[in-house]
């Protein structure tokens, strides 16, 4: 607020002083550039600065050249000609080679395509982070590899790092004896609007092109979740196992024992739907007041003529994991004749 006061008043007090002190308008008026900077970096802060960043490591050293040969050529001519000439080459030199660099950071690279990767870990803005195994990492690597790219001229991308409710993936890889991290903000499924990519700690800013190349948000989200589910199983297979052996069937009564070693967060669900009826819970209530490790626990179906489908999952982490496909041990004639196969068998 402060600022907005000081580049409004400090203007209309000037101009009124040049109208009450009309020797020093001469002098006020070389100030007004001054101002006018002032004024546009107060809105266009950000743009200057990238546009003064590419001068310096684009055109600077051309537009001195130039200027040093046309000082040279011109020094038969007075100051007034000399210093327009100036002006015009500076102007113009520094009108083409911005031109030639905008032109050139349209053209599509392939940063990636002479890395090997060996090992990558993937962090996302949910705060958690997978490691890559051997398969992830080669078809990484081929994914990489047929990313194009442009320059992303105007630094873009390093304000959308700092939006935090930006959906992002940051990617640490190890390659051929270099460290490459990737920050990428998905778009959507198979397309992603930014990359920063940083390479031994040498920092540019690139967009995406291809939108084929699968760096999407489902691409990653398919990643840790395979992950997630490898991990659990992991650490897990054992609890499962245990809940899997400690199935009993009886008739239309089925009971289980909740095993130990699982997690502190986890629920059950035992789920199906009847031919006639819609889909259907049971044991739902200890999902809030909890399960007790030890403990066994039934539930009865006979009050349903036949079910389309009926299975027991467990999930961890907001993953699911199906473990027991309860309609194999339903009596027959409560199968029903257009089974829905949604239990998918989980390989420990």
């Amino acid at each position: 607020m402060l600022l907005l006061v000081y580049i409004i008043a400090v203007p209309l007090l000037l101009i009124a002083y040049m109208i009450f002190s009309f020797k020093f308008a001469k002098f006020l008026l070389y100030l007004l550039p001054i101002f006018i900077v002032i004024i546009l970096s107060y809105f266009w802060g950000n743009t200057i600065v990238q546009l003064l960043k590419i001068f310096l490591s684009n055109c600077l050293f051309w537009v001195i050249l130039a200027l040093v040969i046309v000082f040279f050529l011109t020094k038969r001519l007075n100051n007034f000609k000399r210093g327009i000439i100036c002006l015009l080459v500076f102007l113009g030199t520094t009108g083409l080679t911005m031109y030639l660099t905008f032109i050139k950071s349209k053209e599509l690279v392939k940063p990636f395509s002479e890395y090997t990767i060996e090992s990558t870990k993937i962090y996302r803005s949910k705060g958690d982070s997978i490691e890559l195994n051997k398969g992830q990492n080669n078809e990484l690597s081929s994914v990489l590899h047929n990313t194009s790219v442009q320059v992303d001229l105007m630094g873009n991308a390093k304000y959308l790092i700092k939006d935090n409710d930006k959906t992002w993936y940051k990617l640490d890889i190890e390659s051929d004896n270099k460290n490459i991290q990737i920050v990428i903000f998905p778009l959507g499924s198979d397309e992603y609007s930014f990359m920063q990519v940083s390479i031994n700690g040498n920092i540019s800013y690139n967009k995406g092109i291809d939108n084929t190349s699968k760096f999407g948000t489902t691409w990653f989200s398919n990643l840790f979740k395979e992950a997630i589910k490898s991990s659990v199983i992991r650490d897990y297979q054992n609890a499962f196992r245990s809940l899997q052996n400690s199935f009993k069937a009886n008739s239309t009564t089925f009971s289980f024992v909740v095993p130990e070693g699982l997690p502190g967060d986890y629920t059950i669900t035992i789920v199906g739907r009847p031919v006639d009826g819609a889909m259907v819970r049971f044991l739902e209530e200890y999902n809030k007041s909890g399960f007790e490790v030890g403990k066994t626990y039934s539930f009865d179906v006979s009050s349903y003529s036949s079910f389309r489908y009926l299975y027991l999952s467990i999930n961890i982490y907001g993953e699911d994991f199906d473990l027991i496909n309860i309609y194999d041990y339903l009596p027959d004639k409560m199968k029903g004749v257009e089974q829905e196969e949604y239990y998918e068998d989980l390989v420990l």
